[in-house]
């Protein structure tokens, strides 16, 4: 066997097992809810290991960037644990918490409080001989990354998440929409008569469309189905509004935007302007949004509260 095709092989072995501790990750789920915590930390891990950092992570250190995270690209909640995943990443054979056996754990519970992890200086690690197999293969890494990615959140969030985590996703492809039905989007735009639901924008360069998409209400990431009661026709701005929850809908198909999204004259012009105002229902009222996917958005993606009307 020649060198070359020894090297393969390690690369196939290390990515392999990398993947499958990844793949596995043990995540909280309720019905169609599920968690970001973990998924959030282990991509923090990862853009460490591509910067070449230390193993150790001290809570304290990344208490406050999880907590941004989880409150930027999880799901809208009235507060952000990131002990949850610092403490509970433990279960999944690539993390592990130094002298564990110091920290009190919560009356009644089976964890550490977040004022203990932060008083004892609490320090996870992942073990040093799985660091260096990825430290040593950055294509793992990114493979490894986008396979999250692709796993828990829309490709609209892809981008964003890279950027504020320091990752990166260079020569990586998202797969998520290779495992679109492809009919999906040619029925969505059909049904709204090719033009954004919200604002009407219908721009063509010759016959193509130029930025109108057909936008999932439930995400594709948590079993949302490819069909046109879970689409909507969007302008590539408003896709990204409704994904990052920042524009949402009444189950009356009205829109709604949320108070958490500011600026000047553009967005105002953009965006705050459509709240209260009715969504370009489909041109067959057979085809309006399903009740069951609107309630999705609005419980885990639409930042509430929305702006007041009038």
């Amino acid at each position: 066997m020649t060198e070359s095709k020894k090297t393969k092989k390690a690369k196939t072995r290390i990515g392999n097992h990398w993947h499958e501790l990844v793949g596995n990750l043990h995540v909280w789920r309720r019905g169609s809810e599920r968690a970001v915590h973990k998924p959030l930390l282990t991509l923090m891990l990862l853009s460490r290991a591509q910067r070449g950092e230390a193993n150790e992570v001290r809570f304290e250190e990344i208490y406050e960037p999880l907590r941004e995270a989880l409150r930027n690209f999880g799901p809208p909640r009235k507060s952000y644990h990131p002990e949850f995943p610092f403490w509970h990443l433990q279960t999944d054979g690539f993390w592990e918490i130094e002298e564990v056996d110091k920290l009190e754990r919560k009356k009644g519970g089976s964890s550490p409080s977040r004022t203990e992890l932060l008083k004892k200086t609490a320090t996870g690690r992942v073990p040093e001989p799985l660091w260096a197999e990825l430290k040593s293969h950055r294509h793992t890494i990114r493979d490894l990354a986008q396979n999250i990615l692709d796993e828990f959140w829309p490709a609209t969030y892809h981008e964003d998440i890279a950027a504020a985590l320091g990752l990166d996703l260079t020569l990586e492809q998202s797969i998520e929409k290779a495992k679109r039905d492809p009919r999906f989007r040619h029925l969505v735009l059909r049904a709204y008569e090719r033009k954004c639901a919200i604002c009407g924008y219908d721009a063509r360069i010759g016959d193509t469309l130029a930025g109108v998409e057909a936008a999932h209400i439930k995400w594709k990431t948590v079993g949302g189905p490819d069909i046109v009661k879970n689409g909507i026709a969007l302008c590539s701005i408003h896709h990204k509004m409704f994904d990052l929850g920042a524009v949402g809908l009444t189950p009356g198909l009205t829109i709604q935007v949320s108070q958490d999204l500011t600026g000047d004259k553009a967005v105002k012009e953009l965006v705050h302007r459509y709240h209260g105002k009715p969504l370009a229902g489909p041109q067959s009222s057979g085809q309006e949004p399903k009740r069951d996917f609107i309630h999705w958005h609005e419980k885990n993606v639409f930042r509430a509260p929305a702006r007041e009307t009038g």
